[in-house]
């Protein structure tokens, strides 16, 4: 039996809901804790979380260089395995060419949304399941700043 005198296991009609929620409808009648003065700290208690949380993934996003190692292995990665589509010196091939002046157009987010996700509809797969976040940040980086291919103009 339950306080409003049912059974637990019959269904609540709706009399039976206005009866079990009578102490619940007291408490907001006396204006606890609905009152506008009341619920000011809690705002502000939940501005002051968020703006700590926004604070920490902004530091989280000036994290420190890869290694050494790490960024030849995502140049092989880059050269080698995107290249078989992109061509070996990314001039293209199945997939389009990715000259630095054509990367530039792209921000480093975008970029890595693409190679973590690929391309739905294209032959461009996503790289999530091989890479982190973090390696792809890096490859958009190199593609935009350090890519050896700046540009597919005849002067070249």
């Amino acid at each position: 039996m339950t306080s409003t005198g049912r059974r637990r296991d019959t269904p609540l009609t709706a009399r039976a809901f206005s009866r079990a929620s009578l102490p619940f409808r007291s408490v907001i009648s006396r204006g606890f804790p609905m009152h506008p003065s009341a619920m000011l700290p809690l705002l502000f208690g939940f501005l002051m979380l968020s703006t700590n949380a926004m604070a920490e993934s902004h530091q989280d996003n000036q994290q420190e260089p890869l290694a050494a190692n790490r960024q030849t292995e995502l140049k092989t990665l880059l050269y080698q395995d995107c290249g078989s589509c992109h061509g070996m010196t990314l001039r293209g091939g199945l997939g389009p060419a990715l000259p630095r002046d054509r990367m530039e157009g792209f921000t480093a987010e975008a970029l890595s949304h693409i190679i973590l996700h690929g391309i739905p509809g294209s032959a461009m797969p996503g790289w999530n399941a091989l890479i982190s976040e973090e390696d792809a940040r890096w490859i958009a980086e190199h593609l935009k700043h350090d890519n050896p291919l700046e540009t597919l103009n005849p002067q070249d």
